[in-house]
């Protein structure tokens, strides 16, 4: 069976659309840069320790918010949900209290003390933007 030109370039423009679009990017692709990790650990400590530990691997007051825990347990979703409970929730007793940015800057440093690495660009403190970035527990 032969396609004619036509078939053919629709055929093309589908596979080429589709390897384009690829698989969302990662945090193991550097989405945030050291100076936002650097801000976020600034504010994990006045802000989070307290329940989340000081290697944010969980207390029994709160769960892990860095680290193997952490990854499994929001493994193959976006940033945005994470973001969101930061942004709605905590910290626990003055939710609300940390502005969009410094939100943005306290996952920064999640993901570094998870073991992503930074790269050149600050992570955004845009929901709709952090839905483009997938977590993976594993570095792809």
């Amino acid at each position: 069976m032969r396609f004619g030109p036509a078939a053919a370039a629709a055929f093309i423009a589908i596979v080429g659309s589709s390897a384009r679009a690829q698989s969302p990017k990662s945090q193991w692709l550097g989405v945030f840069n050291e100076a936002q990790a650097s801000r976020g650990e600034a504010l994990y400590i006045d802000n989070c320790i307290m329940c989340h530990g000081s290697n944010l691997a969980g207390t029994v007051l709160a769960p892990a918010v860095a680290g193997p825990a952490f990854l499994a347990k929001w493994n193959g979703r976006s940033l945005s949900p994470v973001f969101n409970i930061i942004q709605t929730r905590m910290p626990w007793n003055l939710s609300g209290h940390l502005s969009a940015q410094q939100n943005a800057d306290v996952l920064a440093y999640m993901l570094k003390k998870s073991g992503s690495p930074a790269g050149p660009n600050e992570l955004p403190s845009r929901p709709e933007a952090l839905s483009t970035v997938m977590l993976l527990a594993r570095k792809p």
